[in-house]
């Protein structure tokens, strides 16, 4: 029979189970691991059938360790793999007197004999000096849901009952380089766990599933064993995650009606929504318009090759003193910082905006998109193609602001008696049509259908808002509120007309500046074109040899 030391075991050793070779790792990482040993699956069965070699191998555990109690565990050779756990399947005895350690041993042993189905050379077993525990749990580096966050379950006393899911644990989860909560931090060792388990996460290149328990302050790690929900491609997600997202400031990323146009934009195409909310873009100079101070603050963050906003940027461009992550609700909210004034001074223009955009206001960006479609445009160079896109987005952006204004007010008009998409799908008869008829495109073969300059997909277009039925709709409301409804609905459904209208013309831009673009590519003898998508604004100014305000100028 042979009983195996930690310093006996070899990493390729074919009869002792993953659970074993880890703790038998961690030690030699100098983690705190309880002294144990190991006996190899080629054993297992005659220890269980002979009584006297059963006896004499709890003789000899017991001289290797000596402690005043023991706690038996299986160590399964096909348990606690890289994608099988099978955590839970076998049987674990904790604080057996040397008394019992051959009864325990062989009750965890036919236990595995009936689990596996008389396949003993699969089964290897682990005993270890028993620590009576103060708290016990478990720690999962990263949440088995996917997520970046460790999540730690404990409660006082011993663990075997919370890992077999008897017990209701206390349940924490925190971020990396987050601090632990009051009540976590005050039990002693609890600092010391959290940094252990991050260290042996590292150590396995894995995430983990740690079994731990603390007494009198001091950590013992049980077992680690893969999480095996979280893939390899995940946990590489997890690790990019990391370190592309800040590490100790709040903050919310979000997706917003901007991102969805280009929700993976390439490096040209980020470069082109930069221009537009530059503090001399067209973004910037709408507002100016209504008297209102925007500020560029940068507030696009891509990750990977998604395209998010940073809400506490975008808040500040608008209203520098709010806040949305200092606020509980994650709602934007007045702070203590700076830019009182600009704030105040920016809420007072914006309370003006429903009552700038009147039916005259309508007309007129009605006649403005019209004749900008219309308008013939010739090729061009990359840079005066930008720079008349800009100029064009500033009527798409005042539509879009427009359109925002009028559905909050027919939701506002409607008092909760319907819904805004269920009115704007039925009223359409409420809408005229289009006085001038629907804007000429004289163009053909545009593609695309966003901001992105590298959609490429089949252009799409709606005449008017799409109308479908509803019981609940236009028709169902009660007569008397129809006259006051009537307005608000026409200028709703205008204004999302309108909104589609600006679309075209940003689909017609973007068409146009992929064209100047690739066409400047290929006079620069690049191979493949489409490889412009790649590059950035500057980097084509600067090797163009002309002036301009691009990205980095």
């Amino acid at each position: 029979m042979t009983l195996l030391a930690p310093s006996n075991i070899q990493s390729a050793h074919k009869g002792i189970g993953s659970k074993t070779l880890r703790l038998k790792k961690c030690l030699d990482a100098g983690f705190p691991v309880p002294p144990f040993v190991a006996i190899p699956s080629e054993d297992c069965q005659a220890i269980r059938r002979d009584v006297g070699l059963r006896m004499e191998t709890t003789g000899e555990i017991h001289n290797a360790l000596d402690a005043q109690t023991y706690a038996v565990r299986s160590s399964a050779l096909i348990e606690d793999g890289d994608q099988t756990s099978m955590a839970g399947q076998f049987q674990t005895r904790c604080g057996v007197p040397p008394a019992g350690l051959s009864d325990a041993i062989r009750e965890v042993l036919d236990h595995a004999d009936g689990v596996l189905q008389g396949q003993m050379n699969k089964f290897s077993l682990l005993v270890q000096s028993f620590v009576e525990p103060d708290f016990s749990g478990v720690c999962f580096t990263r949440n088995p849901q996917g997520g970046r966050e460790m999540v730690f379950e404990y409660h006082q006393g011993r663990g075997e009952k919370l890992v077999g899911g008897e017990i209701q644990a206390e349940r924490l989860s925190l971020l990396w380089n987050h601090a632990l909560p009051p009540t976590a931090a005050r039990i002693p060792g609890f600092a010391k766990l959290l940094e252990t388990c991050k260290a042996v996460e590292e150590l396995f290149g894995a995430p983990q599933d740690i079994e731990w328990c603390l007494q009198a302050g001091i950590l013992h790690i049980l077992q680690s064993r893969p999480i095996t929900s979280i893939s390899k491609n995940q946990y590489a997600q997890i690790l990019f995650l990391v370190s592309v997202l800040p590490s100790q400031e709040p903050f919310l990323y979000d997706k917003s009606p901007v991102t969805e146009m280009a929700p993976r934009p390439t490096s040209l195409t980020l470069d082109v929504l930069k221009e537009i909310h530059r503090d001399t873009g067209p973004v910037a100079g709408v507002y100016r318009r209504f008297g209102i101070d925007f500020r560029d603050t940068d507030f696009f963050k891509q990750i990977g090759n998604e395209l998010f906003v940073d809400k506490e940027k975008e808040i500040k461009s608008l209203l520098p003193s709010y806040s949305v992550v200092n606020s509980p609700t994650l709602t934007p909210r007045m702070t203590f910082s700076g830019g009182w004034w600009a704030t105040i001074k920016n809420l007072a223009a914006l309370s003006l905006l429903p009552a700038r955009f009147t039916d005259r206001a309508i007309q007129r960006l009605e006649e403005e998109l019209r004749a900008k479609l219309a308008a013939p445009w010739a090729a061009e160079s990359p840079e005066k193609v930008l720079a008349r896109f800009l100029e064009d987005y500033e009527s798409v952006f005042e539509t879009n602001l427009l359109a925002g204004i009028a559905v909050k007010s027919l939701e506002i008009a409607l008092k909760g008696e319907a819904e805004v998409s269920e009115i704007l799908q039925t009223g359409g008869p409420l809408l005229a049509p289009a006085e001038g008829g629907i804007p000429e495109i004289r163009e053909i073969g545009w593609l695309g259908n966003s901001l992105d300059l590298a959609d490429e997909t089949e252009f799409l277009r709606c005449l008017d808002p799409i109308q479908k039925p509803s019981p609940g709709g236009w028709d169902a409301l009660p007569e008397k509120n129809k006259k006051s409804l009537a307005t608000p609905v026409r200028r709703a459904l205008r204004s999302a007309r309108l909104r589609e209208w600006g679309r075209w013309l940003t689909v017609r831009g973007v068409n146009k500046l992929r064209r100047a673009v690739l066409d400047w590519a290929r006079g620069k003898g690049i191979k493949d074109a489409r490889l412009v998508h790649f590059a950035r604004w500057e980097e084509i100014r600067q090797r163009s040899g002309s002036g301009g305000g691009l990205d980095g100028a």
